[in-house]
C-alpha cells in the first residue's frame, strides 16, 4: 500500500496492491478509509476502496493527519502531513 505525497498539498493519493485486498481463496474486499485531523475529528471517509483513490487535501489547514485503513484481515494506521 502506498500513500503520496507526504507531505501533502493539493491532493493524496493511495494506491493498493491487489494481494492487499485478498480476503481468503482469491476473494477480493474492499477498505474503508477514514481520515482523521489531529483533534481525533473525522475529515474525511469512503468505503469499498479498491487499487486506487485520490483525497482532496487542499481545502485541510496545515497538520498532521491519521488515516485509517479498515479490511477484513485487519487494520492499519498512517500518518500524513497537509503542508501548503
Amino acid at each position: 500500500m502506498s500513500v503520496f505525497p507526504n507531505p501533502a498539498d493539493g491532493e493524496l493519493n493511495i494506491e493498493i496492491d491487489e494481494t492487499t485486498l485478498k480476503v481468503k481463496d482469491g476473494l477480493l474486499a474492499g477498505f474503508e478509509i477514514h481520515l482523521y485531523n489531529n483533534s481525533n475529528e473525522l475529515v474525511y471517509s469512503k468505503k469499498e476502496v479498491r487499487n486506487k483513490l485520490t483525497i482532496p487535501v487542499k481545502q485541510l489547514p496545515n497538520g498532521i493527519y491519521h488515516l485509517h485503513f479498515l479490511h477484513p484481515t485487519g487494520s492499519q494506521v498512517r500518518h500524513v502531513i497537509i503542508q501548503h
